[in-house]
């Protein structure tokens, strides 16, 4: 299973556009989020060689500008199958129907993919309201690996809902750790955490912040990895 960051701050050249967001894809079918702005998106996917046409399901982990912006785009072209949270807004979803897209609203725990679950929702904070988010589970021989949006509910309770579901070890995370402004001690506390979880690997990117990359970087040693627009990792 091949993952490419489509969309995020940072990219391996200036042919890539870059921005505040975040979309991975998986298989070259499955993307998982979509970043700020539908062109932005594109740019990228014509530079990777990815045939938009075969991008046939979208996982949407909340409902904030930078997570959704491109959406409409990729709608434009494929009518791909979109999976949301219950809980997203009735305008999100009639929108997306109106591109003659299915929608899946998630609530629990679900397998959306052989071997791919959705979280269900999961409640976190952002600005002082509440949010609802899920994250993403991939069942692959070494263990399972997390990818997160913004893990609003934090990173560490994401990984502990999923371990509590399939019963099973999660060797890696990724994505979106949301942490750019939190203290030193609150970042250290869910490095502690995750180890405890048994987490093996992180790759800290979008919101995770310089200060939480350089601790997860001293804390995890060859555990560690980063991702810039324009690569692929495979798990």
């Amino acid at each position: 299973m091949e993952l490419k960051l489509i969309f995020d701050s940072k990219a391996i050249d200036k042919r890539f556009s870059t921005g505040w967001g975040l979309s991975i894809l998986i298989n070259d079918f499955f993307l998982f989020d979509t970043g700020e702005n539908g062109s932005y998106i594109l740019n990228n996917l014509k530079i990777l060689g990815i045939d938009v046409k075969k991008i046939k399901k979208i996982f949407i982990s909340h409902e904030h500008w930078d997570h959704i912006g491109g959406l409409w785009e990729i709608l434009k072209i494929t009518k791909a199958d979109v999976f949301v949270c219950k809980s997203f807004s009735s305008g999100f979803k009639e929108k997306i129907k109106n591109y003659n897209s299915n929608v899946f609203e998630i609530e629990r725990f679900t397998e959306i993919e052989k071997n791919m679950f959705s979280t269900g929702e999961i409640k976190g904070t952002f600005g002082g309201f509440q949010i609802v988010e899920q994250a993403l589970a991939i069942r692959r021989d070494k263990g399972l690996a997390v990818i997160t949006g913004c893990s609003h509910p934090s990173v560490d309770k994401i990984v502990e809902i999923i371990k509590n579901e399939l019963k099973e070890e999660v060797e890696l995370a990724l994505g979106g750790f949301h942490l750019m402004d939190e203290r030193k001690g609150l970042i250290e506390n869910l490095v502690s955490n995750l180890k405890n979880l048994s987490v093996k690997r992180v790759c800290p990117i979008h919101c995770s912040g310089y200060n939480a990359s350089n601790i997860f970087k001293k804390e995890y040693k060859d555990g560690f990895f980063e991702l810039m627009v324009g690569q692929s990792f495979s798990i």
